[in-house]
């Protein structure tokens, strides 16, 4: 079975690559996308079955930051993981006050990956109990 869905964002295509194998290992099913304008759209019409949006935060155009600002806008739970280069801490951080779930240290090794992809899930699994729990409480007013 499939763990998860996950969107990886990078203009760098051997990153991409090489990420995309490491998810794909365990188990996970990847879209990839190497620019940022594409993998918005990707996301766009895919944001109802993708689980973990896995963004590089320096790219051409739309930085990981509008990225993450324009995913959050259109999913407010979904976890967003930033890769950084070196020097670019100051940008991670703030990433983590916008909502960003995690942010992984380039180069990315497999364990990071996989610890980050079985958190960020961790975290959707507890979300949606939640809101099952939250709903199946409301119906409950009602009677």
């Amino acid at each position: 079975m499939s763990l998860a869905k996950i969107l990886v964002i990078d203009d760098e295509s051997t990153i991409l690559q090489n990420i995309k194998f490491l998810l794909e290992i365990d188990g996970n099913e990847v879209l990839t996308a190497s620019s940022s304008t594409e993998g918005l759209r990707i996301f766009t019409e895919n944001c109802n079955s993708i689980d973990v949006v896995i963004t590089d935060m320096k790219m051409p155009k739309l930085s990981g930051m509008d990225i993450l600002r324009e995913i959050k806008k259109i999913t407010p739970h979904m976890a967003v993981i930033i890769l950084t280069g070196h020097g670019d801490l100051d940008n991670a951080i703030l990433a983590m006050k916008e909502g960003a779930f995690e942010y992984l240290r380039k180069p990315v090794t497999a364990q990071d990956l996989s610890i980050a992809i079985n958190n960020a899930i961790n975290r959707k699994k507890l979300l949606m109990e939640n809101e099952r729990m939250t709903q199946e409480g409301h119906h409950h007013h009602h009677h």
